[in-house]
């Protein structure tokens, strides 16, 4: 029809790519805004990020029942765990009593010297007599709700005695109940007559 223009191909090709550079630009704008204002500090796009110097590794925890309720023994490695110059490092041994486990744990925090408990390394646990003889759900129960333990770690049951007096006694100033555990476990399973409960 006369008089009518149609738009020219040039012309409607040239307003797509004009709407699609601002989409762009939008997007990188608010993707910028989204990691300056997510508050993390030094750059990580993890909140939660701690430096591995900052830890307190727990390795081996131990279960028993005190007067007070509960004790919780421990055996850690400060920092990363590494040996400076091919030393032995001196193994941290904890043993807290409290009313329940969870204040157990909280109290151990005022024996971690300035560094952040860690339990995400934790390779074994020791049940003492005391835990054996009475109800052991209590102990099971905090096992499996704390969402920092793995299910698939060892449980070693101490047959006589106390978790306790395993943990801060074995090993001496150079191995921890953990390298104990470590060499009874390996030694089991090369044996191949035993299993390992997790």
């Amino acid at each position: 029809a006369p008089g009518r223009q149609v738009p020219r191909a040039g012309a409607q090709n040239s307003r797509q790519e004009e709407a699609g550079m601002k989409k762009l630009i939008a997007a990188v704008c608010a993707l910028s805004l989204a990691l300056t204002a997510s508050g993390c500090s030094g750059g990580s796009i993890y909140s939660n990020y701690r430096d591995i110097s900052e830890l307190l590794v727990i390795q081996t925890l131990g279960f028993d029942l005190s007067d007070a309720g509960v004790r919780l023994s421990v055996s850690a490695e400060g920092s990363s765990g590494a040996c400076k110059d091919n030393e032995y490092k001196t193994p941290v041994r904890v043993s807290v009593d409290a009313h329940s486990m969870t204040e157990a744990q909280d109290a151990l925090q005022n024996y971690s010297g300035g560094l952040q408990l860690f339990f995400g390394h934790t390779a074994y646990f020791v049940l003492g007599e005391s835990v054996l003889t009475t109800d052991t759900a209590q102990f099971f129960d905090c096992i499996e709700r704390d969402a920092a333990f793995r299910l698939c770690i060892p449980v070693f049951a101490a047959s006589s005695g106390s978790a306790g007096e395993l943990i801060m006694g074995a090993g001496g100033d150079k191995h921890d109940a953990t390298k104990i555990m470590h060499a009874v476990t390996e030694n089991l399973r090369l044996r191949g007559d035993a299993h390992i409960f997790t």
